[in-house]
């Protein structure tokens, strides 16, 4: 049972990566020396966030990810939680995004620990934005809302669903994006030591 379970998943991940191969055209992330684009978002408390306060301080880590229900972002995030002290000691401040309102940003936190802001794109605007956004078709909503429990259409509060492309960007004081890593391949991850080198106090 254990194996066919296993062969089931890895068809389900080629089956998806096939699948939304051609649904990226306005996607294709942020470069290296970009300014990074502003915005103002609330957070899992209710708390206003912008990023023009944030690079008043310091570096900003920018984690894009498509919701509580995907279990490689809740991993990614709670990797980015374990990692968090050495991460603020070297100047850095971290925020989530993810297309999920409130309540859904806090299973977020729940399940991985992130005590970090994690912010509802309320409008997709910051993932069109930093150009990391795309359009799953019918099939692949109805996968994740099946499989997963995504619940797109309360989750998003929103009559079109999009999802981001996981992308990490490292914005610094002068907003200027000093690291970026996209990958259409969601299983792909930035790790905290890929991080580090690109941080101002490192």
């Amino acid at each position: 049972m254990k194996i066919k379970s296993a062969l089931l998943t890895s068809l389900m991940f080629v089956f998806v990566l096939t699948l939304t191969s051609n649904l990226y055209a306005n996607s294709g992330g942020l470069n290296v020396g970009d300014k990074a684009p502003h915005f103002s978002a609330h957070d899992q408390e209710g708390n206003k966030v912008t990023l023009k306060d944030l690079l008043a301080e310091g570096d900003v880590i920018l984690v894009f990810y498509r919701g509580q229900w995907c279990p490689i972002c809740n991993r990614h995030l709670k990797a980015v939680q374990d990692s968090l002290e050495l991460l603020t000691q070297n100047g850095a401040f971290v925020i989530g995004i993810s297309p999920e309102k409130q309540e859904y940003l806090q299973k977020s936190s729940q399940k991985s620990g992130a005590s970090y802001p994690l912010l509802y794109d309320r409008d997709y605007s910051m993932m069109k934005a930093y150009k990391v956004v795309y359009s799953p078709d019918s099939e692949e909503q109805d996968m994740y809302n099946k499989r997963l429990d995504a619940n797109f259409q309360i989750a998003h509060d929103n009559d079109e669903v999009f999802l981001p492309v996981p992308a990490t960007y490292i914005i610094n004081s002068n907003g200027e994006i000093v690291f970026a890593h996209y990958d259409t391949d969601y299983r792909q991850r930035t790790s905290v030591r890929e991080m580090l080198p690109y941080l101002s106090d490192n």
